[in-house]
């Protein structure tokens, strides 16, 4: 009975960022496509707009922080952050659906100082996806998606770090 229910748990932990979203795991933005239009103003007050790039490398994340792999992926995308934010990259980070006061807590609880949008209606979401979070998009400064990651496997700092290195060096 326990090794059961020790299977029933890791099943029920490897889905549970996945669960939730749409059955069909439409992706809408691939590498190689440019992002989509949308702006929104982020915490640190500075306002988002993905079609105005002005040049830069822009990296996106859309998480939750109920998903254990958004947690276990935030810590390595505020570490490249802070290598970064000052480098001409442009960092936003936008929650799937979830409300402002629930991340802002986490924020707080966590010590993260990314600045993101909190997204409570899904809608900025469902323009590049219907499933599976976390998930990133590292575009070039003209605004193409270089590179996207999930949560298979997860992208470690040192490998999130070499792609925006990559990009600058263009």
């Amino acid at each position: 009975m326990t090794r059961l229910a020790f299977s029933i748990l890791l099943c029920l932990l490897c889905l549970s960022c996945i669960t939730d979203d749409a059955p069909t795991g439409n992706v809408y933005v691939q590498v190689g496509d440019r992002l989509p239009a949308f702006t929104v103003e982020l915490t640190d007050g500075s306002t988002f707009d993905s079609s105005a790039s002005g040049g830069s490398v822009t990296f996106i994340m859309f998480f939750d922080t109920t998903c254990p792999d958004c947690r276990a992926t935030l810590p390595r995308v505020q570490q490249v952050y802070e290598a970064y934010r000052d480098r001409g990259v442009r960092f936003a980070l936008i929650s799937r659906a979830e409300g402002a006061a629930d991340v802002a807590a986490y924020w707080a609880q966590e010590g993260l100082t990314l600045p993101y949008y909190a997204d409570g209606t899904r809608t900025l979401y469902d323009l590049f996806a219907d499933a599976t979070i976390p998930r990133i998009y590292i575009a070039d400064s003209q605004g193409a998606v270089c590179y996207m990651h999930t949560d298979n496997p997860l992208p470690t700092a040192d490998i999130l770090s070499d792609e925006l290195s990559a990009l600058l060096e263009q």
